[in-house]
Formats: C-alpha cells, sequence, structure tokens
C-alpha cells in the first residue's frame, strides 16, 4: 500500500483544472445555443418577410392584370393608340415575372426554416434503409 504523503497540491489543481475545462465547455454551448436561436429568429424572419413580398407582389400582378384589362378596352373602343395597350401588357409581364421571383425567394426562405428545424432530413431520408 503506497500512500503519498506530499503530492505538492497535484490533486487539487488537477480538480481546478477539470472545473475549469467544464465551464469552458458550458460556455461554448451556450455561445452554440445563442448562435442556434439567432438563426433559427432570422429565418422566421426571413420567412415572414417573404411572404409579405409575395402577397404584394400578388396584388400589384392583380393590379396590372386590371390595368392592362381597361388598357385593352380602351384600344378596342379605339380611344387610346397601340402603344397604350402594348405598354399594358408590359406591365402585366413584368409583374407577372416579379411575382414569381418572390414566389421563388419565399420557397427558398422557408427550405432554409426547414433545414434549420431537420425537417429535411426526416421528410427525405429514409433512416430505416440505412440501419441494418
Amino acid at each position: 500500500l503506497e500512500v503519498p504523503v506530499w503530492d505538492g497540491f497535484k490533486r487539487i489543481r488537477n480538480v481546478s483544472r477539470q472545473k475549469a475545462i467544464l465551464k469552458q465547455f458550458g460556455n461554448e454551448k451556450d455561445m452554440q445555443d445563442l448562435e442556434m436561436s439567432d438563426q433559427w429568429l432570422a429565418a422566421q424572419g426571413e420567412v415572414q418577410e417573404a411572404a409579405t413580398a409575395l402577397k404584394l407582389a400578388e396584388g400589384q400582378e392583380e393590379l396590372a392584370r386590371l390595368k392592362g384589362r381597361q388598357a385593352e378596352i380602351r384600344y378596342q373602343a379605339g380611344s387610346t393608340p397601340l402603344p397604350v395597350y402594348l405598354e399594358g401588357r408590359k406591365a402585366i409581364l413584368e409583374a407577372h415575372k416579379n411575382k414569381a421571383v418572390k414566389a421563388m425567394n419565399y420557397q427558398a426562405a422557408v427550405l432554409k426554416l426547414r433545414q434549420l428545424s431537420g425537417d429535411l432530413g426526416q421528410s427525405y431520408v429514409d433512416q430505416s434503409a440505412w440501419q441494418n
């Protein structure tokens, strides 16, 4: 049986070092939690912003379509020239393109949110196929 009479406070220093390492791990975990929380809130904000922009683009497209129809009726009645009618058609196409871009941005924001939540892995990966 060997009992050290004097260890030079090695055991106390070792315990202090381990406590410091555990505290550092705890701080790193807290930082990662905060970072994930910030990413989640940012992704939710992007989805809400993209949804609002999409609704606005849909409204603008509907307005352009109504103005284009009005220009067509006026052209058919002979009260406006052809360039006015063609400008109305051009505005409709631009509004439709803008709506498509906004819809793509919305889908990208939703995809990012789903990726952060882990829903993509559960939706598209069959875990039972990986297990033997």
